[in-house]
């Protein structure tokens, strides 16, 4: 289903227009209240819509975040779908193993905020996510990397160069952030590529650069040129010195096998090879703490969903925190004076001063914000399979110049029903519809739902 045909007529409302208004004005903290949890995706979209810089989109829960990109993405064009940043599995200190295929997605992620202008991207993240600390964006355009068609490249230093960023050698390329050599064929899986390329060589010259199939390994289309980006957002390559500054930890309080397996661990982080649970030793990665909204440019704008929920998840998600590093010191697992592994969701506060900011749901603590009401949006009534009074209600209003659209997934039993009581929704006859066509006043249009 898609309704961005909606898009001009949702900020054309009243409600609406003021708020983008104050949004051009420059204020720097707007709050929109009175809007119903049915509107916001919406009206979230009309606020990312309207700017062409990014948005970053701020849910207090992962589940909450998911449900919002998907419902906004109805409204946004194809080519600016909604994205979202893949939060931690777990808490901090919890020693998950490493996803290499979700780490090339948030670097794919980071490297969008970075360098796209148009169609800037639109982020939704949990507090969660942004907990999860990354390179800082220096570092990550400093590793950014383009090879071209007739460019030189020495294949087996290109492969140490991709193995110290942290891509793994395998004997068959399939998945992100993988790497293989056979003479002078070098594959590769690079973050934000749909499939990945195949570099052939001539001695030391590039003569082909083709995507292929990872299941068939056939090679399909031909490029003149590929970025290549760090496989993590993590820097990987400083591996062997944070081996030597967790070496310098006192161990003595861990358990025997819990000891040894320290270890064992600080040994292949010399030799650069990533550990399990890599994310705890994030802080000795970067010099250069960093977190998502670092990656928003000053112009973007930060949205953030229920503020006070938001502030309540960060809160719960540092008590959390304090009481399983607490409890794996106390049982042996975890040695004392480990650095904090994640970004404190106080650090959210600091974001709020240095970028545009829209708060939707009200806030406890009053802060010096505008405040737009949004009053004139209200919830749908909920019918119940009373198909009359639908039919009347709609009819009312397309009497009174209303646009209506209703999804359903019995698309053809509702246009029946309404033909019956002489309303006619649109019926599009293009061979070929692409883009919904624009509603015009006292029209109804019935769409199928992708529930």
């Amino acid at each position: 289903m898609t309704l961005r045909h909606l898009l001009p007529h949702i900020r054309d409302a009243a409600g609406i227009r003021r708020l983008l208004d104050d949004l051009d004005a420059g204020r720097p903290t707007l709050r929109a209240v009175d809007l119903p949890s049915a509107a916001r995706p919406a009206v979230i979209a009309a606020l990312a819509h309207h700017r062409t810089s990014a948005a970053i989109v701020v849910t207090a829960r992962d589940d909450r975040a998911d449900a919002l990109c998907a419902a906004a993405n109805e409204f946004f064009p194809v080519d600016r779908q909604a994205v979202v940043w893949p939060a931690p599995d777990g808490l901090p200190y919890e020693q998950l193993p490493f996803e290499l295929t979700v780490s090339t997605q948030r670097v794919a992620l980071l490297d969008a905020l970075l360098t796209r202008t148009e169609p800037a991207s639109v982020v939704f993240t949990s507090v969660r996510g942004l907990s999860h600390l990354v390179m800082p964006p220096h570092e990550l355009s400093e590793h950014r990397r383009e090879l071209k068609i007739d460019d030189r490249l020495d294949a087996p230093a290109f492969v140490r160069w991709a193995t110290r960023l942290g891509y793994q050698v395998t004997p068959l390329v399939q998945e992100p952030g993988t790497i293989a050599r056979r003479g002078g064929i070098v594959d590769l899986f690079p973050p934000g590529a749909e499939q990945p390329v195949r570099i052939d060589l001539f001695g030391d010259v590039i003569e082909s650069i083709r995507t292929f199939n990872p299941s068939t390994q056939r090679s399909d289309r031909r490029l003149r040129s590929i970025i290549l980006l760090p496989p993590s957002e993590l820097p990987f390559w400083r591996l062997p010195e944070a081996a030597a500054a967790v070496a310098k930890l006192d161990l003595r309080r861990l358990r025997d096998e819990v000891r040894d397996e320290w270890g064992r661990m600080i040994d292949r982080m010399e030799s650069g090879v990533t550990p399990p649970s890599v994310d705890l030793f994030a802080p000795y990665l970067l010099p250069e703490p960093a977190d998502l909204l670092d990656y928003l440019p000053v112009n973007g704008l930060l949205i953030v969903d229920e503020p006070d929920a938001v502030a309540l998840a960060g809160r719960q998600l540092e008590d959390h925190a304090v009481e399983l590093v607490n409890a794996f010191v106390a049982n042996g697992e975890l040695p004392p004076d480990l650095p904090r592994p994640y970004a404190s969701p106080t650090d959210l506060a600091v974001h709020r001063t240095n970028r545009q900011v829209v708060d939707i749901g009200a806030v406890a603590l009053e802060r010096d914000v505008d405040v737009v009401e949004l009053s004139d949006i209200v919830e749908a009534p909920a019918f119940a399979g009373r198909l009359a009074r639908l039919t009347d209600e709609v009819g009312e209003r397309l009497i009174h110049g209303w646009q209506v659209v209703l999804a359903t997934d019995q698309v053809d039993r509702l246009t029946e029903i309404f033909e019956e009581r002489d309303i006619f929704p649109r019926r599009d006859k293009r061979r070929d519809p692409g883009e919904p066509l624009p509603l015009t006043p006292g029209t109804l249009d019935v769409v199928a739902s992708d529930q």
